[in-house]
């Protein structure tokens, strides 16, 4: 039958238990609300944040860790490509529209659709790099909320557990 926490122990309690946050705003669309599901995070105490590998990490969750790890690494990686891809789209635009401007000047006007056709690509590879490095910037977290909130719950249980077995009522 646990008993109830002396001030020290709450005072512990209070500086190592974990707690999540939701990000963001819940958003309505018709008649449904539809919650940051993803979009999370999470402390240690009043305000040290846990990267979501580590909360998994601390938690006892080893192979949920590394594939939050992995989710990161992902993310990174397709942030970069966009990023990337975007500065391509960049360099076949200028190159493009300087090859353009060149012909116009010479009075070259054969052709001038032709040697816009690089324009109109740079531009698509740019919206494939922009679309990408968006995705990775806006990156939600691996796991869901729900699923964390109720870790921490029990992990938060356990904790008070030890600390009343550690430090006993005086």
């Amino acid at each position: 039958n646990p008993t109830e926490p002396t001030a020290e122990q709450l005072q512990l309690f209070n500086r190592s238990n974990l707690t999540v946050e939701a990000i963001g705003v819940t958003e309505k669309v018709g008649s449904r609300q539809y919650s940051t599901w993803r979009n999370w995070k999470a402390y240690e105490g009043f305000d040290k944040v846990l990267p979501e590998e580590q909360f998994f990490t601390k938690t006892g969750y080893s192979k949920e860790a590394t594939r939050a790890k992995q989710y990161q690494q992902h993310t990174a990686i397709v942030g970069l490509s966009g990023a990337t891809i975007f500065l391509i789209g960049t360099v076949i635009e200028i190159k493009a529209l300087v090859g353009a401007f060149k012909a116009s000047e010479e009075g070259d006007v054969s052709g001038t659709s032709a040697k816009y056709k690089p324009l109109v690509w740079g531009l698509v590879i740019e919206g494939i790099g922009t679309v990408l490095w968006y995705w990775a910037r806006d990156r939600h977290n691996w796991a869901s909320y729900s699923s964390v909130s109720s870790i921490a719950d029990e992990y938060n249980k356990n904790l008070m557990v030890q600390i009343q077995k550690d430090i006993g009522p005086k």
